[in-house]
């Protein structure tokens, strides 16, 4: 079941879902518009970036994810960016999940975007679980990236990805 406007307002009240930099008008009738905290290019962090056809960059988001052991957080892209050309994607954060979201942005469109500090660039919804797993991520002791404030790139996974992903 995915919670809607009234869940979510509680469970922010209480430090979950975002716990960090929330604000009330990003807040959707089922879901939660999440910013641009910063993006990373390389290596390197912005506030600005121009996205050229063909590219993309990781985003920082600004909100920090506390995701209860009942529930996950699923994002998707929002509508208008989708129709600008612009493919967002991030993963689907399991229960007990603390971390800021790193999303990759794709420019799909013929066109430069432009993509700037406290830009609405996806949205996440919370679903509810039906029990509380046996392990959650927070007590897995080869959870990755749990409590990612600065990106850890591949996180633990690093020489595994090296071996298959040719530079």
């Amino acid at each position: 079941m995915v919670l809607v406007d009234k869940d979510i307002k509680k469970l922010v009240q209480k430090g979950l879902l975002i716990s960090e930099n929330y604000k009330p008008e990003n807040l959707g009738c089922v879901s939660y518009d999440l910013t641009i905290g910063n993006i990373i290019d390389k290596e390197e962090v912005k506030d600005e970036y121009v996205l050229k056809p063909r590219e993309f960059v990781i985003v920082k988001t600004n909100e920090e994810l506390n995701i209860p052991l009942n529930l996950t957080g699923r994002i998707e892209e929002k509508n208008s960016l989708m129709r600008a050309g612009l493919f967002v994607c991030g993963p689907v954060y399991q229960p007990g999940h603390k971390t800021y979201s790193f999303l990759r942005a794709y420019n799909m469109s013929s066109a430069d975007i432009v993509l700037k500090k406290g830009f609405k660039i996806a949205q996440i919804f919370f679903d509810e679980l039906t029990d509380i797993p046996e392990e959650t991520y927070d007590k897995k002791v080869n959870a990755s990236f749990n409590n990612e404030n600065k990106y850890l790139r591949y996180g633990k996974y690093e020489e595994q990805y090296q071996k298959i992903i040719k530079q």
